[in-house]
């Protein structure tokens, strides 16, 4: 679900309502003009856009969270659409900006989705329409982290900054819904990620800060108790600068995972024990550096199957793979690949929908597209998702040889895990 804890930009855009507790972000404009090959519609825009979730079961509820930031009121702001975007409610408000949205790994029957903000933590048990304030450590440097495992086992990791600064600073763990809090880790923690398998495997992988040598990622497969290593191929990552650590959503079966580590995308094959720099032919760069400038990746819902991730980035631009990261085709459009969610039509195949950010000017947009971002529409635009085609089914063989040749993605789950949106 990095946790978001980085500086991250705001996009600036005008909400219908600000002050109301529901409002419509349809606009005639919006609804009645097409994209061309050579131009994106104008959509309606949002106030200070920071983060889009999508919800686990997106094909039945057809539900969205958005993080932003009202300008006027100087408040942070949750909102919630329960159709695909056309319209919203605000769920949220807190004084600092949300850092992190996280969903359990359960969350079809205990509903619990949480969301942090630098000093503060509010959870909801009935997907997200009633939140209460809850208890969390405070530390120095509290940029926020979240992952859950179900309605009583949470991880917060708070940190970032040297360890010899913020000796308080780790990933802590509540067994109670929050009520109280154990620390299983001391020290910077800029991510944490659970095995989509948790409740079998007791899988945990943590981005650690604080730019020391012997930083990276560590794992743990006991729930938090014991940590080794899990950085062997990360060029940089020794550094600290870790982070948007994403399961592969068939992880059981292909034991993947994917990171950024100093903003160059990296995927792992063996649960981590070995990691593999992707998509660095797309730098524009004749000698590409150790280091890059991914903002941020998604990975389909459907990965298993359709084998398509996304990217975006400074000097990698914007691309999409369908055959696991082995080749790249940029995409048309100046629009940020953010989220994705799977729909399924009634007696249809099922598809994916992709949510992207997009600027023209001082102007900034959401989108969505169901084509993997070659023509995109207006978030709030009422429109009938089109009937997918059946993907075709990979053989096993092929899948491992895609596997093992390298890809680009992160995000899981069905959408993107913090990080902010840039030009």
């Amino acid at each position: 679900m990095s946790a978001r804890k980085l500086a991250w930009a705001m996009v600036v855009v005008v909400m219908a309502v600000t002050r109301g507790a529901a409002f419509e972000v349809n606009s005639p404009d919006s609804q009645a003009r097409s994209m061309t090959a050579n131009e994106l519609p104008r959509c309606q825009l949002f106030d200070a856009f920071r983060d889009l979730a999508v919800s686990p079961l997106f094909s039945q509820d057809n539900t969205l969270f958005v993080g932003a930031f009202d300008l006027e009121l100087n408040h942070a702001l949750l909102l919630k659409s329960m159709n695909g975007g056309l319209s919203w409610n605000r769920v949220l408000s807190e004084t600092e900006p949300i850092t992190d949205i996280a969903f359990s790994l359960n969350y079809r029957n205990d509903q619990t989705i949480c969301a942090a903000s630098y000093t503060t933590l509010a959870c909801s048990t009935d997907r997200g329409q009633y939140w209460s304030n809850l208890p969390r450590p405070q530390v120095g440097v509290s940029l926020a982290a979240l992952a859950i495992a179900d309605a009583n086992i949470w991880f917060l990791a708070l940190g970032g900054g040297p360890p010899y600064w913020y000796p308080d600073q780790g990933l802590f763990q509540t067994t109670n819904s929050g009520v109280t809090w154990k620390r299983v880790y001391q020290g910077g923690v800029d991510d944490v990620a659970l095995s989509p398998n948790y409740r079998e495997d007791h899988t945990i992988l943590i981005g650690i800060g604080g730019y020391h040598w012997n930083g990276g990622i560590l794992k743990s497969t006991d729930g938090g108790r014991t940590w080794q290593p899990s950085r062997e191929g990360l060029e940089w990552g020794s550094d600290g600068v870790t982070n948007n650590i994403t399961f592969s959503p068939g992880y059981a079966e292909d034991q993947t995972v994917f990171c950024l580590s100093w903003q160059a995308l990296y995927k792992s094959m063996d649960s981590g024990a070995h990691w593999a720099r992707l998509a660095k032919e797309l730098v524009d760069y004749p000698v590409p550096p150790p280091f890059g400038s991914i903002g941020g990746f998604v990975v389909s819902p459907r990965y298993q199957g359709d084998q398509t991730l996304w990217l975006w980035g400074d000097h990698e631009g914007r691309a999409v793979s369908t055959d696991g990261g082995v080749t790249w085709r940029p995409l048309p459009h100046p629009v940020n690949p953010v989220a994705a969610g799977e729909y399924c039509p009634t007696g249809g195949h099922c598809g994916v929908e992709l949510f992207g950010v997009g600027w023209e000017g001082e102007h900034n947009y959401v989108y969505k597209s169901f084509d993997g971002g070659t023509t995109w529409h207006c978030l709030e635009s009422v429109m009938a998702p089109p009937t997918p085609t059946p993907s075709p089914e990979i053989p096993e063989g092929s899948t491992l040889l895609l596997l093992g040749s390298g890809l680009a993605g992160l995000a899981g789950y069905g959408w993107q895990k913090r990080r902010a949106f840039s030009k």
